[in-house]
């Protein structure tokens, strides 16, 4: 089977009389180089299960997914500001309320789910593939999200107030519940998986936030807690991340309760936005890491100077 090295002809066949040690670590290197570039800047999109089924920030600030199983599939919006798009999985329904605006656009899977009379300054798209296509794609991100080892683990009692990553995937176990501010600390290049088994629960100026190079489509947060309010904010709080419960029992009560800021995404069953809640996506960066180019700036590089050798010997 032809590789990327065989593809660029990296590899010189033994009979080659200019075959050279040389000649092979620097091949060598250009190949591990390119793949590791390429490792990179994927990693850089964050969550692929949510980004190749678009289903993340730069695609939703609210998705409902739906019905299928859900007891109750709804996001409703009272006084509420979406900066960004919000869509709603079969089976839902999205009441927007006067007076709260969405920016963006509202994509249904069938006509009708939209109903209230707030604001939509976008269009209404129906898309039974684009929701359907959504939605399997939160519940894969889900699924793989809790299948990944953890770095870190901690309890309610032992959770501190910071949590420090390092470059690339930091997986960290929360068994209990958030109760107050939590900050997330790492480079650029860094991201965070918190799988939480307890809900989230935060007052007055209290904050899930990021520092160092995190962003907020570097944050998942994975909630498996099945229940009513998973996650219950007020006004004054400030959410960082992308916040995510793909469980299928919410009872009567809205799985999210959100007020005060949320700088990302929800995406949930059932989500209740009230009380000048607000919501900022953040648009990932399509330009890779200064770190990423550099990387990849290499191998071509390196490539180069393998294929000019060759193309000099050959001739």
């Amino acid at each position: 089977m032809m590789d990327l090295c065989d593809f660029f002809g990296l590899r010189r066949p033994k009979s080659d009389p200019y075959r050279s040690y040389t000649g092979r670590f620097f091949g060598t290197m250009t190949c591990v180089t390119l793949l590791a570039a390429a490792t990179t800047i994927a990693h850089a999109t964050a969550f692929s299960d949510l980004t190749t089924a678009n289903a993340g920030p730069s695609n939703y600030s609210v998705l409902g997914l739906g019905g299928g199983g859900y007891v109750h599939s709804a996001v409703d919006l009272t006084n509420v500001t979406v900066t960004g798009n919000v869509g709603v999985g079969a089976g839902g329904a999205i009441d927007n309320q006067s007076p709260s605006v969405i920016t963006g656009n509202v994509y249904e899977a069938t006509s009708g789910q939209l109903t209230g009379t707030g604001t939509v300054k976008g269009s209404v798209i129906i898309s039974a593939s684009t929701l359907s296509t959504a939605v399997s794609g939160a519940d894969a991100a889900a699924s793989y999200a809790s299948s990944q080892s953890k770095t870190q683990s901690y309890t309610t009692a032992s959770l501190p107030s910071t949590i420090t990553g390092t470059a690339g995937v930091n997986v960290i176990d929360i068994t209990g519940n958030i109760t107050q501010s939590l900050t997330l600390n790492g480079p650029a290049g860094s991201f965070f998986v918190l799988n939480v088994t307890g809900s989230i629960t935060l007052t007055g100026t209290e904050s899930l936030s990021l520092t160092g190079g995190v962003t907020s489509n570097d944050v998942l947060y994975n909630l498996t807690e099945q229940g009513n309010y998973v996650i219950s904010t007020t006004s004054g709080t400030t959410l960082d991340g992308i916040f995510l419960d793909a469980t299928a029992d919410c009872g009567d009560g809205a799985e999210f309760t959100v007020d005060g800021t949320l700088n990302g995404e929800l995406i949930a069953a059932d989500i209740n936005l009230g009380s000048g809640a607000k919501l900022n996506p953040q648009i990932p960066n399509a330009t890779p890491e200064p770190s990423s180019l550099l990387l990849l700036g290499t191998g071509l590089l390196g490539l180069g100077t393998a294929m000019k050798r060759r193309l000099i010997r050959v001739g």
